[in-house]
């Protein structure tokens, strides 16, 4: 459920999103960073890449708040007090998510 939720919030299921600073696909990953190791274009290897980056920041934080702060706005940033409004907002949205899924699945 994690991943369907970082999905509806990046994207609202649109695999062919593009954000204003150029993430891609249905994760929203950054092609600067990580097009070397994955076809973004590919819905499939973008939600695996969303996956990987996700399950990297899960080990370096050791916990999904903090990985998911870290995915929204990068694993170097997401400890700064200027993106700390983003990250709570960003957070709070993955919450609805999964309050809206488990609505829809009772």
């Amino acid at each position: 459920i994690t991943l369907l939720a970082v999905v509806g919030v990046e994207s609202s299921f649109d695999r062919a999103s593009e954000s204003r600073i150029g993430a891609l696909g249905y994760m929203q990953v950054r092609p600067e960073i990580w097009g070397d190791l994955f076809d973004l274009t590919n819905p499939e290897e973008n939600i695996y890449a969303g996956a990987y980056i996700l399950n990297k920041y899960l080990g370096r934080t050791r916990d999904l708040t903090e990985a998911l702060k870290a995915y929204n706005v990068g694993i170097t940033n997401y400890r700064l007090r200027r993106f700390q409004q983003a990250q709570e907002r960003y957070v709070s949205k993955i919450h609805q998510f999964f309050e809206r899924w488990e609505y829809l699945t009772l």
